[in-house]
């Protein structure tokens, strides 16, 4: 019966333990969230206020030699920022700053070393009235923020 309750003592502080460290962790997190939040939708400045991204799309892959010469000549423009070709997807993306390019200056930067036919990607109003492209506005992530930041702009 000793045994017993000795093994029943050890047990208690090791539950009692973990349920404390469990939920300073959780409170932790939970204000380190919100202090995140409160931050990011509280900020007036833009550090990348005039960046934008532009998609390209090639109906077929480019060959090796095109892709580094469209690099090579485009990336030198005043305002591209970055330019990437994805092969699997035939996508090129571009990072470009809208005060010096629009998508469309760029996507004809492009066409000038360029032989394979392409199009710019063009989001349709739909797209464009939601928020994010990967989270949506039904996400849980979504609805949360949102949540969130009416609390702390009230």
């Amino acid at each position: 019966m000793i045994l017993l309750l000795k093994i029943w003592k050890e047990y208690d502080k090791v539950i009692k333990s973990t349920a404390f460290w469990s939920v300073f962790l959780f409170t932790s997190l939970l204000f380190a969230m919100l202090v995140h939040i409160a931050v990011v939708n509280t900020s007036d400045t833009y550090v990348n206020a005039t960046i934008q991204l532009a998609r390209i799309d090639f109906n077929e892959s480019l060959e090796k030699e095109e892709i580094q010469r469209i690099l090579g000549k485009v990336k030198n423009t005043q305002g591209v920022k970055s330019l990437y070709y994805n092969p699997n997807t035939c996508i090129m993306t571009g990072m470009f700053d809208n005060r010096f390019l629009t998508s469309q200056s760029l996507y004809e930067e492009v066409q000038k070393y360029s032989v394979k036919e392409s199009k710019l990607f063009i989001p349709d109003p739909e797209l464009l009235e939601n928020s994010c492209p990967i989270t949506g506005k039904n996400s849980l992530a979504f609805k949360f923020s949102h949540w969130i930041k009416n609390i702390i702009q009230s």
